[in-house]
């Protein structure tokens, strides 16, 4: 499941929150307030009331708070961005199958019910039967799993004149009805999909998926070639390629596939999927109704659109993403106002500085870039420090989402772009401001 279930606040959780919050807000208050109270102090007792900019030691301090509030505003936007495209790339990106107008149901037969292969053939075969006489569907097929399924397969896969040594590969294991890849809008690239031919006292048979022949049989053509699944296991023939299918989206690529049909290898769990030109949630209490008619003792375990399905997969990277980009926001207006703030107090006390150059003739521009050039040198001094903790940040996420992230270098240049474009806005209005003043009031200033 996504697990929404264990997202929560409770009572301890919330009263840790509120004490660290009640203690930085002290901490961070009570800086500037001492800070505050010995410059007043040391300009009574030195009579500095007039001091321009204050001691340098302080102008680094607030400048290096300043960057460090750029630095990580940067590395949180990218992060951001780089999960929100791991997102995207989950739920719209090349999938292998349109989920447009899927219905779904998931349901586990019950074993000793049926036991029997017959029974459980008998079962897939009255279900689909009343699936397509539902009105608006167009097809319907069973697959062990479905495509971003809670579930998944494997079997050992051992092709026809290989070593009897080698190391036997895993490849992902399906068993589906011949109508699953219209259904799902798989193309067959070369030979036949699954038949209705395809029965149990036949020929055993099966689809591959391009990517298992690219790495089995990548200069010969793989149709008519055999393999086993098991040590015991019947010689299967390959009648037909597909196209790749995303099966899983954590791992970011194609896995080798192999098809078999349903009716030679019948198991016990599956899922039902339609396809519909009406909206496929309409559908969903008609399927269980359908199911329900063959078997009312078979309960369905979870009825939902192929939308859903993918969304109920990526929830936890979703919600992450969402975390994650509340953060950037918070952090991209809180690095926004320090800029703005210190470029607006230095400006306020250099305010008879900036009346004297006006009165000697100093252009709008000259003023503008003196209080600009501050702001410059602050955000870039952000901008590199955030530029590399962001790549470092990128290649965590990278690693520990098993590629889906990759770091992005237009992605990683565009982010860095626009938030130094941003924090240079912030601190150059101070300026504009301050080059707009009377240069007469600006001298008479105390």
């Amino acid at each position: 499941g996504p697990g929404y279930g264990y997202i929560g606040v409770d009572v301890v959780t919330l009263a840790a929150m509120a004490g660290l919050g009640a203690a930085a807000t002290v901490l961070f208050s009570l800086v500037p307030a001492l800070t505050v109270t010995a410059s007043a102090t040391a300009s009574s007792a030195l009579g500095a009331a007039r001091s321009t900019t204050g001691a340098p030691g302080r102008q680094w301090l607030r400048s290096a708070l300043a960057g460090g509030q750029v630095a990580l505003a940067l590395a949180l936007a990218v992060a951001a961005t780089l999960i929100n495209g791991a997102v995207d790339s989950a739920v719209n990106g090349a999938l292998g199958f349109d989920k447009r107008g899927l219905a779904t149901a998931r349901l586990t037969l019950p074993e000793r019910p049926y036991q029997s292969l017959e029974r459980r053939r008998q079962f897939v075969t009255d279900v689909l039967e009343r699936m397509r006489g539902l009105p608006g569907v167009s097809n319907a097929a069973a697959v062990s799993s479905l495509p971003y399924g809670t579930s998944t397969s494997s079997r050992p896969f051992s092709p026809e004149g290989a070593a009897e040594d080698a190391r036997r590969r895993d490849v992902s294991f399906q068993r589906v009805t011949p109508g699953y890849f219209a259904t799902l809008g798989v193309p067959i690239v070369a030979g036949r999909g699954l038949e209705d031919s395809d029965r149990e006292d036949g020929l055993q048979v099966a689809v591959v998926s391009r990517r298992l022949v690219e790495h089995y049989w990548p200069d010969v053509d793989p149709l008519g070639r055999r393999f086993r699944l098991s040590n015991d296991g019947p010689w299967i023939t390959v009648v037909g390629v597909s196209a790749d299918v995303l099966q899983q989206w954590f791992t970011g690529r194609t896995e080798p596939t192999v098809y078999r049909p349903m009716r030679q290898d019948p198991g016990l769990g599956m899922a039902i999927v339609v396809r519909t030109a009406a909206p496929p949630e309409a559908l969903l209490p008609e399927m269980r109704r359908a199911i329900a008619a063959v078997d009312p003792d078979q309960p369905v375990q979870a009825a939902m659109t192929m939308d859903e399905v993918i969304a109920e997969r990526v929830a936890g990277i979703d919600y992450f993403a969402t975390i994650l980009s509340a953060m950037t926001a918070i952090a991209l207006a809180l690095a926004l106002t320090g800029i703005y703030s210190l470029m607006a107090f230095l400006a306020s006390r250099r305010t008879r500085e900036i009346g004297v150059r006006i009165a000697l003739g100093a252009t709008a521009g000259q003023v503008q870039w003196l209080a600009a050039e501050r702001a410059l040198l602050i955000v870039g001094g952000g901008i590199a420090a955030g530029g590399s903790l962001a790549f470092a940040l990128s290649r965590v996420m990278q690693s520990a989402l098993f590629g889906l992230v990759t770091p992005d270098i237009p992605t990683i240049a565009g982010t860095i772009a626009v938030l130094a474009i941003v924090t240079v806005v912030a601190g150059y209005l101070p300026g504009r401001r301050a080059a707009a003043q009377d240069p007469w009031q600006a001298l008479r200033a105390e």
